[in-house]
């Protein structure tokens, strides 16, 4: 049976941080929020939750003599965390592309400033996701995952 103070239920907040952030600090009282530490950063508003998809790689060791696999061993997996970002800005395509550059460059006089979003090299970028929301239970929960992102495509986008 499940534990029901695990779930985040409703209004809930996504942060990301490069790799290896420390994650968030307990709240000191059941009512208070967690304290997202140097390096965390709130997406800002989404839409339509967050949705997880978990795909493993199994291998499995057949042969003639059984009808099942003699042995089975995982070899790869695959995590992807789905949502979508209401605040369409270049620093948010920047942190949900991957190996991406944002270059900014700031107005001076009689000159727009502008954001340069530049992507397309392929670099592994580590990045730390967090979750946080309310407990069925009260209080806060909170989840963090780190992964892998690999830059699919290529482009720049200017703004």
């Amino acid at each position: 049976m499940g534990t029901a103070g695990n779930v985040i239920v409703g209004v809930g907040d996504i942060y990301m941080a490069p790799a290896n952030t420390a994650l968030p600090t307990n709240p000191t009282t059941k009512a208070g929020k967690f304290t997202w530490g140097q390096g965390w950063t709130n997406v800002g508003y989404t839409e339509g939750g967050v949705a997880f998809e978990y795909g493993p790689e199994i291998f499995e060791g057949k042969v003639d003599q059984e009808l099942a696999p003699v042995v089975t061993i995982l070899t790869g997996e695959k995590l992807t965390v789905k949502t979508q970002l209401a605040e369409a800005t270049v620093k948010n395509l920047n942190r949900a592309i991957a190996a991406s550059t944002l270059i900014s460059t700031a107005a001076g006089q009689g000159t727009a400033g502008t954001d340069v979003l530049e992507f397309g090299s392929g670099s592994l970028v580590e990045t730390m996701i967090g979750f946080e929301g309310d407990a069925p239970g009260g209080g806060q929960r909170v989840a963090g995952l780190q992964e892998k992102r690999k830059r699919l495509g290529g482009g720049k986008v200017c703004l």
